[in-house]
C-alpha cells in the first residue's frame, strides 16, 4: 500500500527527495495505478476508473502498519493524507532514532504476557524509561502541532475577514456568501478564527492553542490595547518570554494561563449567584496541572456544595487531589437534576412515535407497565415526604 520498507538512512534521504519532488510538476512523476473495476460510468456502461499513486507506492500493504489502498482508492485527498501519516518514521517529532527504537521494542515484546521473562525487573525499568522518553517527545510534538495549526487558523481568519469586507462592499450577505462558497466549512468555526484574527498581535501567542486563546479572547473583550493578550498575561502575573523555547517553561505558562481562566470563570459564577465560593487558586492550579478541566459542570458542583453548607475546597481536595468518592450531596443533586431530562426525553420519544405511528406496535407493554409503576412509586415517595 505504501512505500516499501526502507532502512533508517534511506528514510531520511527519501524524505529529502520527497520535499524536492513536491516542487516539481506532477507530470514528471512516474505513477502506479489502482483500478476500480466495477465503477459505473455516467452512460450506464461499466468502465474502469483509476486513481494514480506516487512512484514507489503500491496498493498492496508492504508492512503490518499499512492498509490496502483499495479501501480509499476513490478519494485521492485521503490517499495524500494517509501516505503522509504512513510514511512518517519520526520526522514530525524529530526523534527518528527514538521512533525506530520504540517500534523495534514493541515488535520484540508484543507477546510479553505469553513469554517467560528472565529478568522482569530489568525489563520493567527499561520499559518505564522508554515510555517516559517517548511520552515527552510525543506530548511536545502534539503541542507544537497544535500551535502551528492555530497559527494557520488565525491566518485563515485574516483571509476570511478580508473576504467578508469585500462581500459587504459588493452589497452581498456574508452568511449567505459563506454557505454558498465554503460548503465544507462550518461558519461557526470560521467566526472563531475571524474573531481571533481581529485581535492585534495575537498570532505571536498561537503556541497557546486555539481553545486557550478563545478563552482569553472572552476575558479581554473590548480591550483597546495594542497587545491585549500580552497585557492580559502581564496583568495576571504570567510571564511570557517569546525567545525562550524551554518546553517545561512553556508547559508551566499554559498551566498558569488555564488557572487564571478558571478563576475568572469561578468569579463570574460567584457574581451571578451572589455567593462567595472562596476557592483556593493554588488548589485550582494543582488540579489543572493534573489535567483536570475546571468547566461549568465542576463549578456548578462547587455551588451545590456551598449552598448545602459544605466546603468547596475540601470537596476539591477529597475528589480530585486525593481521588476520593463523589460527595453524597453532589450525587443526590445530580439524581434530582436528571428528572427533568428524563421527562424531556420521554416527551420527545412520545412525540416522535406519534408522528411515526407504525413504531407503536413495537413497544413492549411490559416496559410501559414498568414505567407506570416507577412513576407511581415516585408519586408515593413525594406524597409521604
Amino acid at each position: 500500500m505504501t512505500k516499501k520498507k526502507k532502512t533508517e538512512p534511506e528514510k531520511v534521504e527519501a524524505q529529502k527527495d520527497k520535499n524536492e519532488a513536491d516542487q516539481t510538476s506532477d507530470d514528471q512523476a512516474q505513477k502506479d495505478s489502482i483500478v476500480q473495476d466495477d465503477a459505473p460510468a455516467g452512460n450506464g456502461v461499466e468502465e474502469s476508473q483509476e486513481t494514480t499513486l506516487p512512484e514507489g507506492v503500491t496498493a498492496e500493504p508492504q508492512d503490518d502498519e499499512h492498509m490496502h489502498l483499495g479501501l480509499i482508492q476513490d478519494a485521492p485527498s485521503l490517499i495524500d493524507v494517509y501516505l503522509a501519516v504512513s510514511d512518517d518514521a519520526g520526522q514530525m517529532h524529530g526523534a527518528i532514532d527514538l521512533e525506530e527504537e520504540v517500534r523495534i521494542f514493541c515488535d520484540r515484546y508484543q507477546n510479553v504476557n505469553k513469554e517467560k521473562i528472565e529478568d522482569p525487573n530489568r525489563l520493567l525499568e527499561e520499559t518505564r524509561n522508554l515510555s517516559s522518553r517517548y511520552a515527552s517527545v510525543v506530548n511536545r510534538s502534539g503541542k507544537i502541532t497544535s500551535g502551528i495549526i492555530t497559527k494557520y487558523l488565525i491566518r485563515l481568519g485574516m483571509v476570511f475577514n478580508i473576504e467578508k469586507a469585500i462581500v459587504i462592499k459588493v452589497s452581498q450577505n456574508w452568511t449567505d456568501w459563506f454557505h454558498d462558497n465554503h460548503k465544507m466549512m462550518s461558519l461557526r468555526s470560521a467566526q472563531d478564527y475571524m474573531s481571533l484574527a481581529r485581535v492585534p498581535g495575537i498570532i505571536k501567542y498561537a503556541f497557546l492553542g486555539k481553545e486557550r486563546l478563545l478563552e482569553i479572547l472572552r476575558a479581554i473583550k473590548g480591550s483597546k490595547h495594542q497587545d491585549p493578550v500580552g497585557k492580559y498575561l502581564r496583568d495576571h502575573g504570567i510571564i511570557f518570554a517569546p525567545d525562550n523555547d524551554d518546553h517545561e517553561i512553556a508547559k508551566q505558562l499554559k498551566v498558569d494561563i488555564d488557572a487564571v481562566i478558571a478563576m475568572i470563570r469561578i468569579g463570574n459564577v460567584e457574581q451571578q449567584k451572589e455567593i462567595d465560593l472562596a476557592v483556593d487558586a493554588d488548589l485550582i492550579r494543582d488540579m489543572i496541572e493534573l489535567g483536570i478541566k475546571v468547566d461549568s459542570s465542576l463549578i456548578r458542583d462547587l455551588v451545590i456544595i456551598q449552598e448545602n453548607s459544605g466546603d468547596p475546597n475540601q470537596y476539591l481536595e477529597n475528589k480530585y487531589i486525593d481521588g476520593g468518592d463523589e460527595d453524597e450531596i453532589i450525587k443526590s443533586q445530580k439524581k434530582l437534576r436528571s428528572i427533568p431530562s428524563l421527562i424531556a426525553t420521554l416527551k420527545s420519544t412520545v412525540d416522535y412515535i406519534r408522528d411515526h405511528s407504525d413504531l407503536a406496535s413495537q413497544i413492549s407493554q411490559e416496559n410501559i407497565d414498568n414505567l407506570e409503576a416507577q412513576v407511581s412509586d415516585l408519586k408515593a415517595l413525594i406524597a409521604s415526604s
